[in-house]
């Protein structure tokens, strides 16, 4: 037996199954040159795709200057100007080194700004991101590494290592609820792994709000801000801290739920009443 993600879709050394050793992302000759052309492929549809919105933006600037000009809106193409322009980053889901080479190389010859979600091979570029600005959202920093030959810590360390190039970046839980209940514990693996508690701690909050772009009004307390705020009994980045509040907006959330009133319906359960041993 080898240790696999083969229980519910975790992975815990105490998860054994039968199937041979394979890591999440690793591949055979045939699989990698199907992604490699499904890969080109996507790049020549988006590289055609950027060249008509660049080609919309240029026509309606054009138009704004010259009533002569016919300019119909094309509402796939209106909400591409900003970035087109570059004046507005785009976020690029990346899982490996090659595909962070390949979004640097994309942005470049387009002039586009960009930033990097997920990223759990970041820290291999770690300066040229730093000397570039492209922020990072890092998502599942306790997911496996991808090869064969990577350090078995290195998603851990990655956000300690950008951190160190002086790298912006944040943590993200990746869109589902159960990720964004255990985005704490996670961000506290990055801390155990040396990440500074006080830059994860805002990495989480303000450091978010900037790459994010909406600094001015969230991400830190402060008057004239959103008051979106928790109330918890620790570092949120410690697995035993729990929230005692929440506020949204200022107005004060509900914390209970099924889940909170099932524990305590069964912590209070009666003991059952077994006849003696004999």
């Amino acid at each position: 037996p080898a240790i696999d993600d083969c229980m519910s879709g975790a992975a815990h050394p105490a998860y054994l199954c039968e199937r041979p050793f394979r890591r999440r992302g690793t591949m055979d000759d045939e699989e990698k040159k199907k992604q490699r052309d499904e890969n080109k492929k996507s790049l020549r549809e988006l590289d055609e795709f950027f060249a008509r919105a660049k080609h919309y933006a240029k026509v309606k600037e054009l138009a704004a200057a010259n009533a002569e000009i016919k300019f119909e809106v094309d509402p796939g193409l209106e909400p591409m100007i900003p970035y087109v322009r570059g004046e507005k980053p785009m976020a690029f889901e990346v899982s490996t080194y090659k595909q962070i080479l390949d979004t640097l190389e994309f942005a470049e010859k387009q002039g586009i700004k960009v930033m990097l979600v997920r990223a759990p091979e970041a820290w291999k570029l770690a300066e040229t991101l730093a000397t570039k600005q492209i922020p990072v959202i890092l998502s599942s920093p306790t997911t496996y590494p991808a090869g064969d030959t990577e350090p078995w810590d290195s998603v851990y360390r990655c956000s300690g290592e950008l951190d160190r190039a002086g790298v912006n970046f944040c943590f993200g839980s990746g869109g589902s609820a159960a990720d964004a209940y255990n985005l704490g514990m996670d961000v506290g693996m990055a801390v155990a792994h040396g990440l500074p508690q006080a830059r994860a701690e805002y990495a989480l909050t303000r450091g978010a709000a900037d790459i994010l772009g909406i600094a001015d009004r969230t991400g830190s307390i402060e008057a004239g801000k959103q008051a979106d705020l928790i109330v918890t009994t620790d570092s949120p980045t410690q697995v035993i801290s729990h929230v005692t509040h929440m506020f949204i907006e200022g107005r004060p959330v509900e914390l209970t739920n099924l889940h909170t009133r099932n524990v305590e319906k069964f912590q209070a359960r009666p003991k059952p009443q077994l006849p003696p041993q004999k």
